[in-house]
């Protein structure tokens, strides 16, 4: 424990983040927080000490993220969480039953006790893992289920887990990197969209019967610019719109 609170003092980048981490260790379940460079560095930290994690959350987001997080987790029910918890309590030595118990008796909101309440009475019957999943498909997706399937008939239902929470740390890590390029490029669409809008709905029509009286050849796009500007001077819904959106346009009504 003394090295893994060393290790999150070392002085870090500033590319480093701070991690809560709810884990299993040899004293029980402890909370603890490290500095690593992404989630799957602090899992390593762990593993290397001998903690098996239940959760781990970025402590240093801003106020607003943590309250949307917060508020989807409320909302929703969060599969890959409980996924790592299962196989930390498997790993742990408990048995499915026995882990599912201690994840409901630790739950404390309403719609995720009611889902592992059903995951729990649905093995009381007899039936398969798998199948009690699959019973409700809007929170547990086909591959989910197809995977604990498998599981179920090689007896390895803990590697089953660990394969699903690598492939959705996997994917959510490429989402987020998609997510951050998009941001850059929407932007500058929006602003140039806007832009063109005004170009196109102010300034042409402003200046197009100025360039029409100065009888002098253009270019074709120019000519079809121009177009576009007598078509709204002579269109008095356009011109309305101008009115009301700008209140102190040139234009004269026809």
């Amino acid at each position: 424990m003394a090295a893994l609170a060393a290790a999150a003092k070392t002085p870090t980048s500033g590319s480093k983040m701070d991690f809560a981490i709810r884990a299993i260790g040899p004293n029980g379940v402890e909370t603890l927080h490290i500095e690593a460079a992404s989630q799957e560095e602090a899992c390593r930290h762990l593993a290397a000490r001998e903690f098996r994690p239940l959760s781990v959350k970025a402590a240093n987001k801003p106020a607003w993220q943590q309250w949307i997080a917060g508020s989807s987790r409320q909302a929703s029910f969060d599969l890959p969480l409980f996924s790592q918890e299962l196989l930390a309590l498997l790993e742990a030595g408990l048995t499915l039953t026995e882990a599912l118990d201690a994840l409901f008796e630790k739950e404390r909101r309403p719609a995720i006790c009611k889902v592992l309440a059903d995951l729990r009475g649905r093995l009381g019957e007899g039936q398969r893992f798998a199948a009690a999943l699959a019973a409700q498909p809007e929170i547990f997706p086909p591959l989910y289920c197809g995977l604990m399937r498998a599981a179920e008939r090689t007896a390895s239902l803990d590697n089953s887990l660990a394969r699903y929470i690598e492939y959705r740390s996997r994917v959510d890590q490429v989402r987020r990197h998609v997510t951050q390029a998009m941001i850059y490029p929407a932007i500058l669409c929006g602003v140039g969209l806007l832009v063109s809008l005004f170009l196109l709905g102010y300034v042409v029509p402003s200046f197009s019967s100025v360039y029409q009286s100065s009888g002098r050849d253009i270019p074709l796009a120019s000519q079809l610019l121009l177009q576009w500007g007598v078509l709204l001077l002579t269109t008095p819904g356009c011109w309305r719109c101008q009115r009301i959106g700008f209140g102190h346009t040139v234009l004269v009504s026809p």
